[in-house]
């Protein structure tokens, strides 16, 4: 946000235009200059400037927030080591046979199939975790792929 605004007039110009230095400090101590050659009242592109800057401002240190508390997205395969191997190894043998479970009706096999390539073509996986992946973690507690408590690990450990 911008705190103080001045400006110095030089003289006038035969074609009565003067030249303009305006000098806009933030509450960050950041000084920004500007000169110009105009006829405008040059307190009103002062005030006008101000503003601007002051929303621009805003908007840049919304931006730096936002990314500040951003995480980065896990890559798959780490977000597969956040399994244990052996719990690996387990959907990774489900995902090879599932289709023959004839306990998974065809609406769990067509789920678990999305569920799959979605994650097949997903570049990497976004935290904290979206619905998709929370649904997947709830299914693999479901078949006994995963714990509940593990499942909860799981997610803080991704999630931190």
């Amino acid at each position: 946000m911008i705190v103080t605004s001045t400006h110095t007039e030089g003289p006038t110009q035969p074609d009565g235009r003067r030249w303009v230095k305006e000098r806009h400090t933030d509450d960050r101590g950041e000084v920004y200059e500007f000169e110009w050659l105009g006829e405008q009242a040059a307190d009103l592109v002062l005030a006008a400037r101000a503003d601007t800057l002051s929303r621009q401002l805003s908007d840049q240190r919304a931006t730096e927030a936002l990314v500040a508390g951003t995480r980065l997205p896990l890559t798959k395969l780490q977000f597969r080591e956040l399994f244990t191997a052996a719990e690996r190894a387990g959907i990774d043998a489900f995902r090879a046979s599932f289709e023959q479970i004839a306990a998974l009706t065809a609406e769990q096999k067509a789920s678990i199939r999305t569920g799959f390539a979605d994650f097949d073509t997903a570049r990497n996986i976004v935290r904290p975790f979206l619905p998709p992946v929370l649904a997947m973690l709830g299914l693999f507690v479901s078949l006994g792929l995963l714990t509940d408590a593990r499942r909860q690990a799981i997610i803080e450990a991704g999630n931190a």
